[in-house]
């Protein structure tokens, strides 16, 4: 060929192949950065009162408690402390990091329900015209009682998201704003997390992992699980109950749920003898998972607003000290044997007659020995 005929033809430039778009666990190949300088501080949603956080940002956690105790209550107070900068619970400091937009999605509740609720946990976190306005603003609520809103469910025995997590996914991004979202409230787990995340370890991890890149939409919020717990944690008294206990022992179902979650908070019913009526059922929050942070520093006893729908609120020092005393007063009585028994330990350990029982039940002692 010659230089005319190259002249004249038409120079075709074939471009290099792309290189396929890395997905899965290849999105997320990184070399390791050992930085000279220390990484920025940890930043938070809520911080106890010495300073420590509790909450950490960007972060999953369970909420779980017994149906009636109060975490609904307790989420909808936790929303306006978000976007207000008030104090949760009396106890509980937001700081200016932790302020933001707010989504409660409340899969149990209707449209009227939620306005009822939000303006008592308003009137009892006594916000000003100014701060119900930001409310207003910074919270999205998505009323969902009859709905099916499930975010995870299964395919030919496969795990997967359902199209209600990536439009929801979508939307949190679209709705961002410019300062972001800083929570996510999820309220229960088993409206969104499909038929066998209670009872599956696998499904429970899908759920996780689902709910995870919630945190990943602008802002970086903290998504809040609100869960029921477990059978054996509801009955009894939150005084006798182990303040150490694992936290896989507090929610219902899979291990799977627990393990995910970075923090894991519990609120649980302890009735009292000292005769007044917002000190007789009190609700104790406790942390009994804080991956992140220090532990809680003491369980937290709150009592319920009656004017306010039962709102929670933090007791004062004096109420607290009371309720301590209390505690002994009934360990106490608790550990003196039954009059039966007595009787039984008077006629050298032979069982007590039909008739003793029946006297002792008729004078509020114990049937049982």
């Amino acid at each position: 060929m010659t230089d005319k005929q190259l002249d004249d033809e038409e120079l075709v430039v074939i471009p290099k192949p792309a290189e396929p778009a890395k997905t899965g666990i290849l999105a997320a190949w990184k070399r390791l950065v050992l930085a000279d300088a220390e990484p920025p501080p940890r930043r938070w949603l809520l911080r106890q009162r010495n300073g420590n956080g509790i909450v950490p940002l960007g972060k999953v956690g369970l909420f779980a408690a017994a149906g009636g105790v109060g975490k609904t209550m307790a989420s909808l107070q936790l929303a306006l402390a978000v976007a207000t900068g008030k104090d949760w619970l009396g106890e509980f400091k937001v700081p200016a990091e932790g302020q933001g937009r707010v989504l409660l999605a409340l899969g149990e509740e209707d449209e009227e329900e939620v306005s009822r609720r939000m303006f008592y946990c308003a009137r009892a976190m006594g916000l000003t015209p100014e701060e119900r306005r930001l409310a207003c603003e910074r919270i999205v609520v998505l009323p969902l009682a009859g709905m099916h809103v499930s975010l995870t469910g299964a395919l030919d025995a496969e795990k997967i998201e359902t199209a209600e997590a990536e439009s929801l996914l979508a939307q949190l991004r679209t709705e961002a704003g410019e300062e972001g979202w800083r929570l996510v409230v999820l309220d229960p787990l088993a409206r969104f997390a499909g038929p066998d995340a209670e009872k599956d370890n696998a499904a429970a991890t899908r759920f996780v992992e689902t709910v995870e890149r919630f945190c990943s939409v602008p802002g970086n919020p903290t998504v809040l699980v609100v869960h029921h717990s477990a059978q054996h944690a509801r009955g009894g008294d939150a005084s006798q109950a182990d303040p150490n206990a694992d936290a896989s022992q507090m929610a219902r179902g899979a291990t799977g749920l627990t393990d995910g979650a970075r923090f894991v908070l519990t609120l649980q019913n302890e009735r009292t003898t000292i005769g007044e009526p917002e000190l007789e059922r009190l609700a104790i929050l406790r942390a009994p998972k804080t991956n992140l942070s220090p532990p809680l520093v003491d369980e937290v006893m709150l009592r319920r607003h009656a004017a306010n729908m039962g709102a929670l609120i933090a007791l004062d020092e004096p109420d607290r000290g009371r309720v301590l005393d209390d505690r002994k007063k009934r360990a106490s009585k608790s550990e003196q044997p039954s009059s039966v028994a007595k009787k039984r330990a008077s006629k050298g350990g032979k069982p007590a007659s039909k008739s003793e029982q029946q006297s002792s039940v008729a004078n509020g002692g114990s049937s049982y020995g």
